[in-house]
């Protein structure tokens, strides 16, 4: 209730269920890689369509369908591209597999959902998140084990969603930049 509040305060109230999906699917995502260590296809293809039809609703609530779905497109694609490309150079570099192949597709969807900015945010948030709980994990084990990085991107996605914003502008601000 208090996020739909704050929320409803920033972006059209149409969109609120729409917030209320995004984060049932990344609590759900979340749970399912922590206890299987897989993402299945079928959630983030469902999730990535509900991402098309969320941009769809706002974008032409604000009167900019096109602009809209071109955001989530490009945000998109920054998520499956990023998350590949450390994925195929991890699995190079570790001589071994690194991540699973539903990472880069939950990071698309997160990029439909969240555009790029705030995409690279996730994947930033998600990547501090992870390292340290796999030097937490590292502590504590004597043996490596694999550990999903799926919920550190669902926990980053929902920061991103309810803060995102202000962090970039923060951030913007920090180093003198304007956008």
């Amino acid at each position: 209730m208090a996020i739909a509040l704050q929320l409803g305060q920033t972006v059209p109230l149409v969109v609120l269920p729409f917030y209320g999906a995004f984060a049932a699917w990344l609590l759900a995502l979340a749970l399912i890689d922590l206890d299987t260590l897989t993402l299945p296809e079928s959630l983030t293809r469902s999730g990535l369509v509900l991402g098309v039809a969320y941009r769809m609703v706002a974008g032409s609530s604000a009167g900019a369908t096109a602009p809209a779905l071109l955001t989530g497109v490009v945000g998109m694609v920054v998520g499956i591209w990023v998350l590949d490309v450390f994925r195929l150079g991890g699995s190079i570099a570790l001589q071994k597999e690194a991540m699973g192949a539903g990472d880069p597709k939950l990071a698309a969807l997160i990029g439909m959902w969240l555009g790029w900015e705030q995409t690279l945010l996730t994947l930033f948030l998600a990547s501090f998140l992870g390292m340290f709980a796999g030097v937490a994990i590292a502590l504590h084990k004597k043996q490596s084990q694999p550990y999903p990085f799926g919920p550190f991107l669902a926990i980053a996605g929902l920061i991103s969603l309810l803060a995102g914003p202000q962090i970039l502008g923060t951030y913007s601000r920090w180093l003198g930049l304007s956008f």
